[in-house]
This record gives C-alpha cells, structure tokens and sequence, in this order.
C-alpha cells in the first residue's frame, strides 16, 4: 500500500467509526425523549438507576429546562430532540463524506468540526444548568456529552490526516483572537 491508500484506509475507519458514534448519540438522545414524555420509562429508569443508583434522569426530565416549552403549533419540545438531530446530521455528514472525494470529505468534515465546537459549548452549557440549577446530574446526558467530545476527536483526527488539522485548529484561533480585539478586549491567559 502506498502512503495515499494508508491515509484514504484510515480514513476510511474514522468516518465509519464517526457515523457508528453519531447513531449511537442519536439512540441515546432517543430515549431521553422517552424519558422526557413519560418520566420513569422502563428503559431510561434501568439505565439511569444502574448508573448512579438514584434516578436522575427523571429529575432532570422532569425539571423546567428539559425542553422548550410552549412552541406555537408544537408544544413542549424535549432539548433531546435537539441532540437526536444534531446526532442525525453529523452521522448523515459523515456518512457522505464516506461517498465524497476527498475534497468534499474535507469540507464536510470541517463544517462537522465547527457544529462539533457548537455541540460541545451546548454541553457545557447543560451540564453547568444541570449542577446549578437542577441539582442533579443525568447519566444518559453525560453519555451524550462524551460522544459529542469523542466524534470532537474523531473529526480532529479526520482532519489531520488529511493534512488540515492543526492548520483548523491555527485559523479557528486567529479568527477568534481578531474578533477578541475588534470588540476591544485583550484575552486573558490566566
């Protein structure tokens, strides 16, 4: 094999690897809106419980922040029905990137890297409203939050071996460093 077909083979098994990951986040986001509709389902409770022995998942599902509440025409909608689509396209972007050229791959997989960026904020943010303002910490969330952070890597990784990841990671950087001092402020590094 010459290097060309070792980096198109690795690949390869990333994306692959990338789409397993992102259906597993999207099987996971589906029971949370299980739990979400009918608090206590036998499926999340078992998981739950055998986790962390309580079953925090049905607090947090039951809590004010689980969804979006009153949408015009739609009613409550679960914040894990945000996470089964975000799941979905991932896999579906890396998916296609398994159908693309290579130049295409890296155009998907740069934008996955950039919504991945979003994904992980979005987490932080919830695990933060979920220790702060519920109480209690959801162990099926927390496995969502370590897939968006894997598929993260993984998509890194992608990146990289097609020759771009540092070169992301330097643009991403200087980009947000500019907007940092057109707004005024000076970064800290504490």
């Amino acid at each position: 094999l010459s290097l060309g077909d070792c980096m198109a083979k690795n690949l390869r098994i990333l994306l692959i690897t990338g789409s397993v990951l992102a259906f597993f986040g999207m099987v996971v986001s589906g029971i949370l809106i299980i739990e979400y509709f009918e608090p206590g389902s036998k499926i999340a409770g078992t998981l739950c419980t055998a986790n962390d022995g309580g079953n925090s998942c049905t607090k947090v599902a039951e809590s004010q922040y689980s969804g979006i509440r009153n949408v015009p025409l739609l009613g409550d909608i679960p914040v894990a029905l945000l996470g089964l689509v975000f799941y979905g396209f991932i896999g579906s972007l890396f998916f296609l990137s398994l159908k693309s050229s290579l130049e295409e791959a890296h155009g998907h997989l740069t934008f996955i890297f950039l919504l991945l960026i979003l994904g992980l904020v979005a987490d932080i943010f919830l695990y933060l409203m979920s220790i702060s303002f519920i109480k209690a910490v959801c162990s099926l969330c927390v496995i969502t939050y370590g897939v968006t952070f894997v598929l993260f890597i993984l998509t890194f990784f992608s990146l990289k071996n097609l020759g771009e990841g540092r070169n992301l990671l330097s643009k991403l950087s200087e980009y947000w460093k500019n907007k940092i001092n057109q707004l005024g402020a000076k970064p800290s590094y504490d």
